[in-house]
């Protein structure tokens, strides 16, 4: 139904991703597992005691490293039913042990196979 703004709290591996440059303005991102600090019920986009622009607003969107991707340049804004991920290959698993970041936050997805068992 339209965008809206919204305030942001980077860990510390998405912020130096950012000031790497490796996520700029514009960059399209998926996230899964974002959590939204400063209200228990949400907030009405339009609701006049919280506009996202001011410094003061008590409401923002805490990301981290390991529940977030770079997307796609013309991947589809909004929700995406995981159904619909793997075969894009635009699912948040995590391909590689490497993939991780150390205190990125939780790991989404991974897909591990046993090798043998002791």
């Amino acid at each position: 139904d339209g965008w809206y703004a919204l305030s942001s709290l980077l860990d510390d591996d998405l912020t130096n991703l950012v000031e790497q440059g490796k996520i700029q303005a514009g960059s399209k991102l998926m996230i899964c597992n974002a959590q939204l600090v400063g209200t228990d019920d949400g907030v009405d986009p339009l609701d006049d005691d919280y506009y996202t622009d001011r410094r003061t607003c008590p409401v923002f969107l805490k990301i981290s490293a390991n529940n977030s991707r770079l997307a796609t340049w013309d991947a589809k804004l909004g929700f995406v039913h995981p159904k619909y991920t793997a075969p894009q290959g635009g699912s948040l698993l995590v391909k590689s042990l490497c993939d991780i970041f150390p205190n990125g936050g939780t790991v989404p997805v991974m897909d591990l196979v046993v090798c043998k068992k002791y």
